[in-house]
């Protein structure tokens, strides 16, 4: 039976659709009014924020950031800037855990420290204290150094800094500007990341300074996608990223004019295993990337670094350009470098891959440019204890263009498996000034306080054709390491300056080397072959003449 439709029963269904559409638009407003502390969050408005540019916020956002802890509610920071000052020397902002700051955007939610304000430690004070599950996301702090410049560093000037004990800390889209500081981030917070932010250096200052713009002391790190810019030669211009750790991920960072790139350390309480620093930039710097492997307080004993890649990264030094230590004021001393271990490393390394980085150096064409010889290199580690031992290294497939002196070099107290292959390098020994010596203008350098048992040299392209300064030796072997060098090719085509003597240059040890290889230019006289400590066997090709000389463990033979 077909139920008859009237049209008293059409309008009762218009009028139970009309009540339930009110209904949802009363219960949407009522959301909108809902008190501080709700799912969206409390916005610092509602707590006397004004972020006018002008009126002092700090005590409105402190009573804001008050009840966010206390509710677990976002704390929202509306388009504006916020005028915030510190108390004295002390924290601007007290925190506690599960404080989540967000933005509307970088550059639009701005919290700006007031002009003449002092010193101060931390602006979200969590430093030394334990705090879990802190997140600051899309907003710009200025430091506003221009018209806040530090009269001292006592205080550490920090944006935040969180105790060993605390546990998950991020930052997000955050921008930082006109900085002067001991650090800006200091995290002991495991599971930590900094993402996708930007550091702006205040050059303009006069007081010279340790800094550190982010400082990792915890394990499982990520800091991916950041920028850095400081200025070459600027006071406090020093490190950009500092790691004390292991588990720990550096990708895809833009550093610009900061006297060292990097320090990736392996200075912490335990073994710092499992560390990458992949598809980086540094530019316009003095360091690259420094790996420290030392003891800290009770861990004296196993590896300070351990399973490490440094692989993909893009290094630019321009080192005649810095003339300034950034830190001390002093002069630069001359021995700037790639990728390098620190030389007075004290705990051994195990399992290290350098790999597909490039690493280029200004062509030093004054012949006063200093230099320090020993620790100036583009990739490797020069023992200054010769005590330290290195296991397991691989350093494969690099580009080390200009090194003033060694472009790699490899000379720990003792290890073992190493391995040097399929690098290019061009203009080793670049420096014009005569007073480096022959044994460092080396393309590969290797040599060890004792024995290394198991070390090659492989397929390794050499080339030298810069009329300024010049490479010495394409290979040098010194010391007691068993050698293997294979398929290496070297190309010495210098001008008038050119100080090439050898393909190979080798000592005596307790190990001969074993040498193959060819020489592409100039052609090989008997004067370029060494003499001592090569084994029975060796052969180099000359291919400016096509023929071959062969070593018989006593002389070498070219026949024809």
């Amino acid at each position: 039976m077909v139920k008859e439709i009237t049209v008293a029963s059409v309008t009762c269904c218009r009028c139970l659709i009309t009540a339930v559409l009110v209904a949802v638009t009363l219960s949407l407003a009522l959301m909108a009014q809902e008190a501080p502390g709700s799912s969206r969050g409390i916005n610092i408005h509602e707590y006397g924020a004004k972020c006018d540019g002008t009126s002092d916020d700090t005590q409105s956002i402190q009573r804001a950031i008050n009840a966010a802890v206390a509710s677990g509610a976002r704390l929202l920071l509306p388009a504006g800037t916020c005028i915030i000052s510190p108390p004295g020397a002390g924290y601007i902002f007290k925190i506690g855990p599960k404080l989540h700051v967000e933005g509307e955007g970088m550059e639009l939610s701005v919290l700006k420290v007031r002009n003449h304000a002092g010193n101060f430690t931390v602006i979200f004070g969590s430093f030394g204290a334990t705090n879990d599950n802190l997140e600051f996301r899309d907003f710009t702090i200025d430091y506003n150094t221009t018209n806040n410049p530090a009269a001292a560093l006592g205080h550490g000037r920090l944006a935040v800094g969180t105790g060993s004990n605390s546990r998950a800390m991020t930052w997000d889209h955050v921008v930082v500007r006109d900085i002067a500081s001991i650090n800006v981030i200091y995290s002991g917070s495991q599971y930590s990341q900094v993402t996708n932010c930007r550091f702006e250096l205040n050059t303009s200052g006069t007081i010279y300074h340790d800094h550190s713009t982010i400082y990792m002391a915890s394990e499982h790190v990520m800091i991916v996608n950041n920028v850095f810019v400081g200025g070459i030669n600027a006071p406090g211009a020093v490190t950009a990223i500092e790691t004390h750790g292991g588990r720990q991920i550096i990708t895809g960072n833009i550093i610009d004019g900061y006297l060292v790139g990097m320090n990736v350390t392996g200075v912490a309480a335990s073994d710092s295993e499992g560390i990458v620093v992949n598809s980086n930039s540094v530019i316009n710097g003095y360091y690259g990337i420094t790996i420290w492997s030392n003891n800290y307080r009770s861990h004296t004993g196993g590896y300070g670094i351990t399973n490490a890649t440094i692989s993909g990264n893009v290094i630019r030094l321009v080192q005649t350009a810095w003339t300034t230590n950034a830190v001390t004021g002093a002069p630069t001393i001359g021995n700037a470098s790639g990728i390098t271990i620190n030389p007075t490393a004290n705990l051994p390394i195990k399992t290290l891959l350098i790999a597909g980085n490039t690493i280029e150096y200004d062509l030093e064409l004054l012949s006063t440019a200093s230099f320090s010889g020993a620790s100036e290199m583009g990739i490797g580690y020069w023992d200054s204890t010769n005590s330290n031992g290195a296991f397991n290294v691989r350093i494969d497939g690099n580009v080390v263009i200009n090194a003033p002196a060694s472009a790699i070099r490899w000379a720990p107290g003792g290890g073992d498996n190493i391995e040097i292959s399929d690098n290019m390098i061009v203009n080793a020994g670049s420096a014009a000034n005569p007073g480096l010596i022959s044994s460092f203008r080396s393309a590969v350098m290797v040599s060890a306080a004792s024995a290394i048992s198991h070390i090659a040299v492989l397929r390794n392209n050499i080339i030298a054709n810069s009329a300024v300064g010049g490479m010495a030796y394409g290979i040098e072997v010194l010391g007691d390491s068993c050698e293997l060098a294979d398929g290496n090719s070297v190309s010495a085509s210098e001008g008038p300056k050119s100080g090439y003597l050898q393909y190979i240059h080798t000592s005596a040890g307790k190990c001969a080397t074993a040498v193959h290889g060819v020489q592409l230019t100039p052609p090989l006289k008997s004067s370029m072959l060494p003499r001592i400590g090569v084994a029975p066997g060796s052969l180099i090709s000359d291919a400016a003449s096509g023929t071959n000389w062969f070593y018989n463990g006593t002389s070498w033979t070219s026949p024809r």
